[in-house]
């Protein structure tokens, strides 16, 4: 089942040859892919950064940035996987402060 909303911005991403003869505004959809995804990741590195460790050290990530990759590949690009994997690398994260 393919999400007609994100057609256009999948087709951006693999062949943006297509989308334009289609009429998809290509330069519209990347800035606005930029933008969206470098908000996201201004929110988490703030979060990170203030909530997780109140002070600047030197290993602030501890390999965060890993697991992420890992979720994705994990999901297989798939948002309702990606979010149970991200409660399931959360719980153990959770799980390990409390043991």
């Amino acid at each position: 089942m393919v999400n007609t909303r994100l057609a256009p911005l999948r087709t951006i991403g693999e062949n943006p040859a297509v989308a334009d003869t289609c009429g998809v505004p290509v330069n519209r959809y990347r800035f606005l892919s930029v933008s969206v995804g470098s908000g996201i990741f201004d929110i988490g590195g703030a979060y990170l950064s203030l909530a997780t460790t109140p002070m600047w050290i030197e290993i602030m990530s501890a390999g965060r940035g890993w697991i992420a990759v890992a979720l994705g590949i994990f999901a297989g690009w798939s948002s309702p996987r990606a979010m149970l994997g991200s409660y399931l690398f959360g719980g153990i994260t959770a799980m390990q402060l409390r043991f």
